[in-house]
């Protein structure tokens, strides 16, 4: 191994919107949002975006344009005791489910 090898360091950036940045170097590779701004029949939850690969490149899509309640990478379920927490037309035939489920952020694990 050569002395001459560069670290290039791992970091955190806090936001005051309760969201927080992974940087590997001066590179964010991803933006965790603990509280999503989305309406309500989304059924929001909180998300990663944009998620980048080494090149910079990103990879995740927030809201694509056939699946607007799709918010890139996160965590969802269809329905639990009838409420919808998965967002938009979970029914084939297009129909909206009347409850709409929201996932919330209550604890940030310890980071040590």
């Amino acid at each position: 191994m050569s002395s001459s090898t560069s670290h290039t360091r791992a970091s955190l950036k806090f936001h005051p919107d309760d969201s927080v940045e992974f940087l590997w170097g001066d590179l964010p590779l991803f933006h965790y949002v603990a509280r999503s701004e989305a309406p309500n029949e989304e059924s929001p939850k909180p998300y990663f975006h944009p998620i980048r690969n080494l090149r910079g490149n990103v990879i995740t899509n927030y809201r694509p344009n056939d699946h607007p309640w799709h918010h890139a990478l996160s965590m969802t379920m269809t329905l639990v005791n009838g409420t919808n927490f998965w967002g938009g037309q979970y029914l084939p035939e297009g129909r909206r489910l009347p409850h709409a489920g929201k996932l919330r952020h209550t604890e940030s694990p310890r980071l040590d």
